[in-house]
Order: C-alpha cells, then structure tokens, then sequence
C-alpha cells in the first residue's frame, strides 16, 4: 500500500487544557477533533523539526501592517488598484490556502 494513502489509528491521552485548544481548532474550523488534530499537527510538527516558534501576536501583527500599507498604496493609485489587490489576494487565498 502506498504510504501517502496509508491510514493509522493511534491513541493519545491529553489532559483538558490540551483538549480545549484542539475543541477550538475543530470549532473554529468546522470540522471534527480528528481533522482539528491533523491541522495541528501538520502546521505544527515542520515549526517544531525545524527548531522555530511562531509569535502569533507579531505575526497577526505584521499582517495587519503589510494589509494597511497595501491598501494605501492601492488607494493612492485608485479605485482599480484596490479592486485589483483585493480580487489577487482572494485568488491566492483561495490557490494556496483553501
């Protein structure tokens, strides 16, 4: 059987902080705790190889910056630019992460 089609059950105990985050994943998600729990896993998991961390704050943060220089770049230009920014970021979204 091919390993990318393979399916493994495993068990895990988690105590009840940790089964509040993975409730708010699936809530926040609209999805069960196994898919919640995969979603964490795969974010996760390459940080943690990796050796990094994420700041959710400075991340959210940063965000909101470039979102804010963008859009007054754009408005500068003109109603068509804004457009254009908004109907290229919703593509991407949509191409890489729906």
């Amino acid at each position: 059987m091919d390993k990318s089609t393979s399916s493994y059950q495993i068990g895990v105990r988690v105590p009840s902080d940790l089964l509040a985050l993975i409730d708010a994943v699936a809530q926040l998600n609209a999805c069960e705790r196994p898919d919640a729990i995969r979603q964490i896993v795969r974010f996760g998991a390459p940080l943690i190889i990796a050796g990094k961390g994420v700041n959710l704050s400075r991340v959210l943060m940063t965000l909101e910056i470039v979102a804010e220089d963008c859009l007054a770049r754009a408005e500068a230009k003109g109603h068509d630019a804004v457009k254009k920014l908004i109907e290229t970021a919703q593509a991407n979204l949509e191409r890489h992460h729906v």
